[in-house]
């Protein structure tokens, strides 16, 4: 928003404010606002005390289920006129037997402020699952930080999916910046089931593949097209895929 909208007359502001939140919410549609990430919330055009809020629910795993409830928290007070007018999914992907308890939190022993150094360190064990974690729950990985977290949530972003953590580390990590402590910390599970197929994907489906070159596309589909189906180890005798790691392709394209 513009600040020059603050030097309108009060009725004036308020209906470019709503014009704003109308258009926004337009643009956007229904909003999924427990499935959001770190870096989706710090986008909301909404307060930083809100914010704020939303971020300590999302690192808990505290799930909202009404839009009551969302307007109850701490510092929405300001923000009340963008929840009124939008639309919004509170559906969670936590499972319904496992609700956040905030009484349970505050008076539990994993509370940061309850624990010693050497309990901090027990707790920076818990692997995280590379496929299923946000920004947020990098970031608590030690030495981790939010550019690094970003370039991790990126990079998954990027193939769909995290199917090989030697990959991610040469594309990511060069010239020995891994820590081989985070080896135990990250762990590769939650991995879904690969929807490319050599023998029956399309040449613009295929073309879609980030590490897939025009070259590389025509031949598949020129080789299936021949002899009807194709398998990687013939693939790989040809020159568009000498140079490439076709291990690594493997895991995301099937035979």
């Amino acid at each position: 928003m513009s600040a020059a909208m603050f030097m309108l007359p009060s009725s004036k502001r308020q209906d470019e404010l709503l014009a704003f939140h109308h258009w926004w919410w337009e643009t956007n549609g229904t909003l999924s606002i427990n499935k959001l990430d770190s870096s989706a919330i710090v986008n909301l055009p909404i307060g930083s005390s809100a914010q704020r809020s939303l971020q300590y629910r999302r690192k808990r795993n505290w799930p909202l289920r009404s839009q009551a409830e969302l307007l109850s928290m701490p510092g929405w007070g300001v923000d009340s006129i963008w929840v009124n007018s939008g639309a919004f999914d509170f559906t969670s992907n936590l499972p319904e037997s496992k609700p956040y308890s905030p009484k349970k939190y505050f008076n539990d022993s994993r509370n940061p402020q309850f624990l010693n150094k050497g309990q901090q360190d027990e707790r920076d064990l818990t692997p995280v699952s590379l496929n299923q974690a946000d920004s947020l729950q990098l970031i608590e990985i030690k030495g981790i930080g939010p550019y690094t977290a970003r370039k991790i949530v990126k990079y998954r972003e990027h193939y769909g999916s995290i199917r090989s953590l030697v990959h991610m580390k040469q594309a990511l990590f060069p010239a020995g910046r891994w820590k081989p402590e985070w080896d135990s910390l990250f762990v590769l599970e939650d991995i879904p089931s690969t929807t490319l197929s050599l023998s029956t994907t399309s040449f613009d489906s295929l073309m879609e593949f980030p590490d897939l070159n025009y070259g590389q596309v025509k031949r598949i589909v020129f080789s299936r097209e021949s002899f009807g189906t194709v398998q990687w180890k013939e693939l790989m005798s040809y020159e568009e895929f000498r140079d490439c790691d076709t291990n690594f392709l493997k895991l995301y394209i099937r035979d």
